[in-house]
């Protein structure tokens, strides 16, 4: 197995340790006396979270009874500040093809009304796992919320979980200015400071509630983050966080996560008509989840303009090589923290939590559906549009489709 180098280590203290052996804790003390805060990170009960001072790291690496990886931060999308400067919510003065079109517009799209006769979610969660949800948005269907790291997980000070969590789940009744994919969902808050440590004892705590009896109507784990680089991450197919998702997806977690928005002009500058190289990495590529690109108004990602960023397939890790799984569009007025803006593009984080909440519609209705065949049901229904699979993968979701075929 591939380990990290000293050095990484050192620069990020906090690591992943797999121990070999019954009693993980006891071993590691031996190895490396002092070492510490540890955490045992059940479900994987030979994985240990630890802050590892320089000075332990040579012996931790020389044992032959452990193995040491990385902990890394994950991106909402590339060049952060720079992009949010241009999306200030402000629509210049013109015609602009997007600068009329709401959430709604997007959910019509997707016949997400239409479906809403036969489910709207009811009895399903969906935790949104980002930078939090704002506490005082009227749109929030429950006070349920995860946070090892933060005090509260109702804030929201970029207010990019809270574009998500409306996306999903909002509901007009309660006081949204738009309605979400599946407004009778329960809504589950899971902000995160986007380390993989943080992440991986969210999924940790949602896996233990799961086997404790807590979502009986199911669990859908809407992920709107990646890594936004232009050649493949360099930690293992094998790192403890991605097999903590594949274990939480075999006992029936569903995970839907955003391809990425590394294409174009954001970041690796292919041109925009190209339908290469991959762009998806690492855990948002696995089979195992459900990979969403975007599209514009015109159902594209290959016309110049934001949606160009969309990454592309056969996917990093994917066996099968055909991620994304599916695309959603994304454009117009949208929640934004505590108020709405009206953008060109959501990204691809903005067209996870539709599929997200697709999930929760067709759950609502067989809540013992398995990640596999919920996927073939969302892969299964989509509308076929332009564009080759490494782009728009099975095509545009309809969620009225897809529960027509269950």
């Amino acid at each position: 197995m591939q380990q990290m180098n000293a050095s990484k280590v050192q620069e990020s203290r906090k690591v992943f340790i797999r121990v070999r052996g019954p009693e993980p804790l006891v071993s590691l003390s031996k190895i490396s006396p002092g070492i510490g805060p540890l955490v045992v990170a059940s479900p994987q009960p030979n994985v240990v979270i630890a802050d590892v001072a320089p000075g332990q790291i040579e012996k931790l690496l020389r044992s032959e009874e452990t193995e040491i990886f990385e902990d890394f931060r994950f991106g909402l999308f590339p060049g952060q500040d720079s992009w949010w400067e241009r999306q200030e919510g402000v629509v210049p003065f013109g015609s602009n093809a997007w600068s009329s079109k709401t959430q709604a517009d997007v959910l019509a799209r997707i016949r997400a009304p239409e479906a809403w006769a036969i489910s709207r979610g009811q009895g399903v969660t969906i935790a949104i796992v980002d930078t939090g949800v704002a506490g005082d948005s009227g749109f929030l269907p429950s006070p349920l919320s995860v946070s090892p790291t933060f005090a509260t997980a109702w804030a929201d000070k970029m207010g990019h979980g809270t574009m998500c969590a409306s996306i999903a789940a909002a509901s007009t009744a309660r006081g949204a200015r738009y309605e979400g994919v599946a407004p009778d969902a329960t809504l589950l808050s899971a902000r995160t400071t986007m380390m993989a440590t943080d992440v991986y004892n969210i999924y940790t705590y949602l896996l233990t509630k799961k086997r404790d009896g807590a979502f009986p109507g199911g669990l859908v784990i809407s992920n709107s983050f990646g890594h936004y680089v232009c050649a493949p991450p360099d930690f293992p197919e094998g790192h403890p966080y991605v097999d903590l998702v594949r274990q939480a997806v075999r006992e029936g977690i569903h995970f839907v996560f955003a391809a990425g928005n590394n294409h174009a002009a954001g970041l690796c500058g292919y041109p925009a008509t190209d339908s290469g190289p991959n762009t998806i990495w690492a855990t948002n590529s696995i089979d195992e989840v459900i990979s969403v690109g975007t599209v514009n108004w015109n159902d594209s990602n290959r016309e110049e303009g934001e949606h160009a960023n969309s990454s592309r397939g056969p996917g990093d890790w994917s066996t099968r090589g055909d991620k994304p799984d599916v695309v959603a569009p994304t454009y117009g007025d949208v929640r934004w923290g505590d108020d709405y803006r009206v953008m060109e593009w959501w990204g691809t984080s903005g067209a996870a939590p539709q599929v997200a909440g697709l999930a929760a519609l067709l759950l609502a209705v067989a809540p013992a559906l398995t990640p596999a065949q919920l996927m073939q049901l969302i892969r299964g229904s989509a509308e076929k549009i332009d564009g080759e699979a490494a782009c728009v993968g099975a095509g545009m979701i309809d969620c009225k489709a897809a529960l027509g075929l269950m």
